[in-house]
């Protein structure tokens, strides 16, 4: 499950991106324009990884760094109109991959098996958050 799951998180494996930066546009378009520190905290990365992540999603053209209208001093990260195109194609990829592996299974298999990746989710993340130790910066 690991090695489908994570395959190698830094190999340009969908359209051009990585599995982290796919992370990192479905993140920002999930909860909208958000900062590089929030980023950060949604990925469980350093923010100098996320930093360079973004650095190269804006290159490719995918993100782009607006002012922050409440701070001037920071900025918001956005999904322009090609990142969201190429998230649609990829989730729709995605999407197409695991019916495909799916199909044969029964439907009450494929039930418990959602059922049971969600309630893994939630304590994992539960878990993740009471280990994680405050940067110093924050």
């Amino acid at each position: 499950m690991r090695i489908y799951q994570f395959r190698d998180r830094t190999r340009i494996c969908y359209h051009d991106l990585s599995v982290t930066q796919c992370y990192a546009l479905s993140a920002i378009l999930g909860r909208g324009p958000m900062t590089l520190k929030a980023l950060a905290a949604s990925l469980y990365l350093e923010k100098s990884t996320v930093s360079r992540l973004v650095d190269s999603l804006e290159q490719k053209g995918y993100v782009r760094r607006l002012e922050d209208p409440s701070d001037g001093r920071a900025l918001q990260l956005e999904v322009t109109s090609k990142g969201q195109k190429l998230h649609s194609r990829i989730e729709d990829d995605l999407v197409d991959e695991m019916t495909r592996f799916l199909v044969d299974f029964d439907p009450d298999v494929r039930r418990a098996t959602t059922q049971l990746i969600v309630e893994f989710t939630k304590e994992a993340a539960a878990r993740f958050a009471s280990y994680k130790k405050p940067h110093p910066a924050d």
